[in-house]
């Protein structure tokens, strides 16, 4: 549903009204949704007919569908802006490893010479 218009949304929704009990219907719709905006407007629509007819297990299973698919993308999609504090923590890893290894051989060249 992401690169269809309002006006499509809307159609889309009303012919799965009209085919509220077929399995299929709901799939496909679903389907259309491919990312977390697409889904929010779908399970707001599930949640408004459960909210009309709270007893429909139809309305109640595609909502928790809703929720499960959006939790997959979530869960397993990186992330648009990956945070920036890895390239700082890349550097300060790098910039300890150089003292260490510094520290080091300044140590094994002054052992070598002698200095206590």
């Amino acid at each position: 549903m992401g690169g269809l218009t309002a006006s499509e949304r809307e159609a889309a929704w009303t012919l799965l009204k009209a085919r509220w009990a077929d399995e299929e219907a709901h799939r496909a719709f679903l389907d259309r949704a491919g990312d977390l905006e697409s889904l929010a407007e779908a399970g707001a629509r599930y949640k408004r007919a459960l909210d009309d007819s709270p007893g429909d297990a139809v309305a109640a299973r595609w909502r928790d569908e809703v929720v499960t698919r959006a939790a997959a993308i979530a869960l397993f999609r990186p992330p648009r802006n990956p945070p920036r504090r890895v390239p700082g923590l890349l550097f300060l890893g790098l910039a300890l490893a150089f003292l260490v290894a510094a520290t080091w051989a300044l140590l094994r060249a002054a052992h070598r010479a002698g200095v206590r």
